[in-house]
């Protein structure tokens, strides 16, 4: 005999994160030690051998429902594993926009005064223009 390690070892592909057995192969023989046993006359001529009586083969394979049940709870692992890291990118992006609103508001608020100084200072002048007639 010359067993393959490839055609009869046995295995068992475990899914990482869930534990869930994806694939599976049990396989054994049965064998039988013949020998010569005294008083016997027809075990006179047999030798010291190990006669195969069996192999035995057992394999299972994850049907396509429970894989993608599989497939479902890795999923939700995953965005419940990722969830602060979402939660912190919402908070940047509000933080963001809340900043970028601040700055426009002042923005506007600034030119408006500026605008507002400039109009006075034209008021200004023209109020001095008008009264620089009877000063003079």
């Amino acid at each position: 005999m010359s067993p393959e390690r490839i055609h009869h070892q046995t295995f068992i592909d475990l899914n990482p994160t869930t534990g869930v057995i994806v694939r599976a192969n049990k396989r054994a023989q049965v064998n039988i030690l013949t020998n010569k046993i005294g008083g016997f006359v027809k075990t006179r001529t047999l030798n010291e051998t190990i006669v195969p009586v069996m192999f035995i083969n057992e394999s299972v394979v994850i049907d396509e429902a429970s894989a993608a049940r599989v497939h479902k709870l890795l999923l939700i692992v995953t965005l419940v594993s990722n969830f602060p890291l979402i939660i912190v990118a919402l908070g940047a992006l509000c933080l963001l926009y809340s900043s970028s609103s601040w700055s426009a508001l002042a923005n506007r608020r600034l030119l408006l005064k500026m605008k507002l100084h400039t109009l006075l200072s034209v008021e200004k002048k023209r109020k001095i223009l008008k009264m620089a007639p009877t000063l003079v």
